[in-house]
């Protein structure tokens, strides 16, 4: 499953530079422009799938059926990654679905995306669980059995209210939001700078102490008087440079 993701990923990052596939996105023919839009659909239709209990409604215990017989697993990973990879492939091939998708604001979040990823977490453990349950008291709960004795005795803390979601769930989002935007200013320079200076020292561009020179692009050749205007001459080979 993971192969399926890295390669069908890299797969499609090449599939979108290719002189043809641009040129399709681009064709104002109707067939051309429902075809992806159908990929699309029906990736987000797979993609849809649900993570458990997919035989309680009847098109998700199909896919589960049909995954069974055709890979012998559990379709929970296989459909939605099925369908992530169609809708990416229908947006390659529609200018129509990548116009809308490069909204600034759809692009805005697109660039936090990877960060969101790595913050949230954390966030949820330590800022959302203030906000919801900062001031409230755990409440002792048991476990019984059929005839009514205690098997498990335990603290849990009360459900929010929907008033106190209303404002904290609100409130996270934006603190994630706004974390994810500084670490993309902030963060992210500093470990591309610090990448670049790992790579440089372990291929063995920079010697201890030493800074590396940028070559040339042309050889800078002496003028002398009998250059005549050459064009490997000093004035012309430097204002090549």
């Amino acid at each position: 499953m993971i192969g399926m993701s890295i390669y069908g990923g890299t797969l499609l990052a090449e599939l979108s530079l290719h002189p043809r596939v641009i040129a399709y996105s681009t064709n104002r023919n109707l067939v051309h422009r429902i075809i992806p839009f159908v990929f699309i659909l029906t990736g987000l239709f797979l993609a849809g799938y649900p993570n458990q209990h997919a035989d309680w409604t009847p098109w998700s215990n199909s896919l589960r059926l049909l995954a069974e017989k055709l890979f012998h697993q559990n379709a929970k990973n296989f459909w939605p990654t099925l369908g992530v990879q169609l809708t990416t492939l229908g947006i390659i091939l529609s200018s129509s679905a990548q116009h809308a998708l490069s909204h600034r604001i759809l692009t805005w979040l697109g660039n936090i995306s990877f960060p969101v990823y790595l913050i949230h977490g954390p966030l949820l453990r330590s800022a959302l669980n203030w906000m919801l349950f900062a001031f409230s008291t755990p409440r002792r709960l048991v476990d019984t059995d059929a005839h009514g004795t205690i098997t498990r005795e335990y603290m849990r803390l009360p459900k929010p209210s929907p008033w106190h979601l209303a404002y904290a769930l609100p409130l996270f989002f934006a603190l994630l939001l706004a974390l994810a935007h500084l670490w993309t200013l902030k963060v992210e320079p500093w470990c591309a700078w610090l990448t670049k200076v790992a790579e440089d020292t372990f291929m063995g561009k920079i010697a201890a102490g030493e800074k590396e020179e940028r070559p040339t692009l042309l050889p800078v050749v002496e003028a002398g008087p009998s250059s005549g205007g050459s064009p490997y001459s000093d004035t012309n080979a430097r204002s090549l440079v």
